[in-house]
């Protein structure tokens, strides 16, 4: 019981987690070239880190090394770029590494409530 329990609210997480990826985005371009609000990258960088953290930072490192191209002075080419490289270190970490990584000290130390997730 305390298992499917579990497994629905990691269930729930995977979908709140993208759901609110998806919403910074959209709220960032929304806002993206408003001259009152000009920091949006800063906040979507920020945030994006903090629900990615750890990997997130190598998605920082991935941002800085990119060409010249990258940087754009549109809002609307760079936003999206600087969310789809967080998107996919948060994904690989929360829906990829993470759930092996607890069936195997599960595996040790009971059964693991994310199991068949």
């Amino acid at each position: 019981m305390a298992f499917e329990k579990a497994r629905k609210a990691y269930r729930v997480f995977q979908k709140v987690w993208v759901t609110s990826c998806i919403v910074l985005l959209v709220l960032s371009l929304i806002h993206a070239n408003s001259p009152d609000n000009r920091d949006n990258i800063v906040v979507l960088t920020w945030l994006m880190l903090v629900s990615t953290f750890p990997s997130g930072v190598t998605a920082i490192f991935a941002l800085t090394y990119l060409p010249d191209l990258y940087r754009s002075e549109n809002a609307y080419v760079f936003l999206p770029i600087t969310w789809a490289a967080f998107f996919v270190a948060g994904s690989a970490q929360w829906f990829l590494l993470i759930p092996p990584v607890v069936r195997m000290i599960d595996r040790r130390f009971g059964s693991s409530p994310i199991d068949n997730c």
